[in-house]
Protein backbone atom coordinates (compact mmCIF):
# COMPACT_ATOMS: atom_id res chain seq x y z
CA UNK A 1 0.00 0.00 0.00
CA UNK A 2 2.82 2.56 0.76
CA UNK A 3 4.45 1.54 -2.37
CA UNK A 4 1.19 2.61 -4.42
CA UNK A 5 1.08 5.84 -2.82
CA UNK A 6 4.33 6.82 -3.72
CA UNK A 7 3.80 5.78 -7.53
CA UNK A 8 0.22 7.89 -7.66
CA UNK A 9 2.24 11.24 -5.82
CA UNK A 10 5.29 10.76 -7.69
CA UNK A 11 2.39 10.91 -10.86
CA UNK A 12 0.51 13.35 -9.69
CA UNK A 13 3.99 15.34 -9.15
CA UNK A 14 5.21 14.65 -12.33
CA UNK A 15 2.28 16.31 -14.22
CA UNK A 16 2.27 19.31 -11.86
CA UNK A 17 5.45 20.03 -13.01
CA UNK A 18 4.36 19.61 -16.79
CA UNK A 19 1.75 22.04 -16.27
CA UNK A 20 1.75 25.67 -17.43
CA UNK A 21 2.84 28.00 -15.14
CA UNK A 22 0.05 30.34 -13.79
CA UNK A 23 0.85 33.69 -12.93
CA UNK A 24 -0.16 34.30 -9.33
CA UNK A 25 -3.77 35.87 -8.37
CA UNK A 26 -3.94 38.80 -6.44
CA UNK A 27 -4.78 38.60 -2.75
CA UNK A 28 -8.13 37.75 -2.13
CA UNK A 29 -9.26 37.23 -5.83
CA UNK A 30 -9.97 33.93 -7.82
CA UNK A 31 -8.46 33.34 -11.36
CA UNK A 32 -11.22 33.26 -13.81
CA UNK A 33 -10.46 30.72 -16.99
CA UNK A 34 -12.16 32.34 -20.48
CA UNK A 35 -13.69 30.26 -22.55
CA UNK A 36 -12.60 30.63 -25.89
CA UNK A 37 -13.43 33.85 -27.87
CA UNK A 38 -14.33 35.58 -24.33
CA UNK A 39 -11.04 37.26 -23.71
CA UNK A 40 -11.65 40.83 -22.55
CA UNK A 41 -15.95 40.70 -22.56
CA UNK A 42 -17.62 41.00 -19.55
CA UNK A 43 -18.48 38.77 -16.55
CA UNK A 44 -22.23 37.57 -16.88
CA UNK A 45 -24.41 39.31 -14.36
CA UNK A 46 -25.16 36.91 -11.47
CA UNK A 47 -28.82 35.17 -12.01
CA UNK A 48 -30.75 36.13 -8.84
CA UNK A 49 -32.75 33.51 -7.01
CA UNK A 50 -35.36 36.04 -5.92
CA UNK A 51 -37.95 36.00 -7.76
CA UNK A 52 -39.27 39.09 -9.46
CA UNK A 53 -40.97 41.72 -7.45
CA UNK A 54 -44.65 41.38 -8.89
CA UNK A 55 -46.28 43.73 -11.04
CA UNK A 56 -50.01 43.04 -9.62
CA UNK A 57 -51.52 41.40 -6.91
CA UNK A 58 -52.42 38.69 -8.99
CA UNK A 59 -49.49 37.98 -10.44
CA UNK A 60 -48.14 37.92 -6.52
CA UNK A 61 -50.70 35.40 -5.81
CA UNK A 62 -49.94 33.51 -9.03
CA UNK A 63 -46.34 33.27 -7.65
CA UNK A 64 -46.94 31.70 -4.13
CA UNK A 65 -49.89 29.67 -5.36
CA UNK A 66 -48.71 26.34 -4.44
CA UNK A 67 -50.48 26.02 -0.67
CA UNK A 68 -53.87 27.44 -2.63
CA UNK A 69 -53.49 24.61 -5.09
CA UNK A 70 -52.98 22.17 -2.36
CA UNK A 71 -56.47 23.69 -0.98
CA UNK A 72 -57.74 22.65 -4.34
CA UNK A 73 -56.49 19.44 -4.50
CA UNK A 74 -58.23 19.15 -0.51
CA UNK A 75 -61.51 20.38 -2.30
CA UNK A 76 -61.26 17.60 -5.34
CA UNK A 77 -60.36 14.86 -2.74
CA UNK A 78 -63.86 16.08 -1.09
CA UNK A 79 -65.73 16.04 -4.10
CA UNK A 80 -64.09 14.39 -7.17
CA UNK A 81 -66.53 16.17 -9.28
CA UNK A 82 -65.24 19.51 -8.84
CA UNK A 83 -63.69 20.30 -12.29
CA UNK A 84 -61.75 24.19 -13.21
CA UNK A 85 -63.26 27.01 -11.04
CA UNK A 86 -62.09 30.08 -9.83
CA UNK A 87 -61.87 32.21 -6.40
CA UNK A 88 -61.46 35.66 -6.26
CA UNK A 89 -60.12 36.99 -3.14
CA UNK A 90 -60.15 40.59 -2.27
CA UNK A 91 -57.51 41.46 0.63
CA UNK A 92 -56.69 44.41 3.03
CA UNK A 93 -52.96 44.59 2.53
CA UNK A 94 -51.14 46.49 5.95
CA UNK A 95 -48.41 48.24 5.47
CA UNK A 96 -45.71 45.24 5.96
CA UNK A 97 -47.44 43.09 3.30
CA UNK A 98 -49.10 40.99 5.50
CA UNK A 99 -53.10 40.43 4.61
CA UNK A 100 -55.08 41.62 6.97
CA UNK A 101 -58.40 40.04 5.77
CA UNK A 102 -59.53 38.12 2.84
CA UNK A 103 -62.70 37.36 1.39
CA UNK A 104 -62.81 34.59 -1.31
CA UNK A 105 -66.04 34.44 -3.70
CA UNK A 106 -66.13 30.90 -4.67
CA UNK A 107 -67.35 30.20 -8.11
CA UNK A 108 -68.38 26.69 -7.62
CA UNK A 109 -69.23 24.95 -3.84
CA UNK A 110 -66.02 23.54 -1.76
CA UNK A 111 -66.46 21.90 1.64
CA UNK A 112 -66.00 23.55 4.50
CA UNK A 113 -62.41 21.89 5.13
CA UNK A 114 -61.01 23.37 1.76
CA UNK A 115 -62.64 27.08 2.13
CA UNK A 116 -60.72 27.14 5.69
CA UNK A 117 -57.33 25.85 3.91
CA UNK A 118 -57.88 28.64 1.21
CA UNK A 119 -58.60 31.21 4.28
CA UNK A 120 -55.73 30.50 5.55
CA UNK A 121 -53.44 29.64 2.40
CA UNK A 122 -54.43 33.19 1.52
CA UNK A 123 -53.79 34.61 4.74
CA UNK A 124 -49.93 33.32 4.80
CA UNK A 125 -49.67 34.95 1.71
CA UNK A 126 -47.32 38.16 1.38
CA UNK A 127 -46.81 41.17 -1.32
CA UNK A 128 -44.55 44.28 -1.68
CA UNK A 129 -45.53 46.92 0.82
CA UNK A 130 -46.74 49.40 -2.20
CA UNK A 131 -49.42 46.86 -2.60
CA UNK A 132 -50.72 48.34 0.81
CA UNK A 133 -54.59 48.85 1.02
CA UNK A 134 -57.85 46.81 -0.59
CA UNK A 135 -56.45 44.38 -3.42
CA UNK A 136 -58.36 41.85 -5.38
CA UNK A 137 -56.95 39.02 -7.33
CA UNK A 138 -58.61 36.26 -9.40
CA UNK A 139 -57.00 32.33 -9.21
CA UNK A 140 -58.37 30.10 -11.73
CA UNK A 141 -57.92 26.15 -11.08
CA UNK A 142 -58.28 23.55 -13.20
CA UNK A 143 -57.79 19.19 -12.14
CA UNK A 144 -54.34 17.77 -13.52
CA UNK A 145 -53.66 15.15 -15.87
Amino acid sequence: MANTTRVLLGIAFAFGACAPEQPPSAPGTAAIASAPGTAGREPAPPISAEPAVPSSVTEAVVQQRAPLDGCYTLARASNPNLGRTSIEIAFAIDAQGKPITVDLQYRHRMGDNAKECMRDAALALRFPPSMQGRQTATLAFAPGP
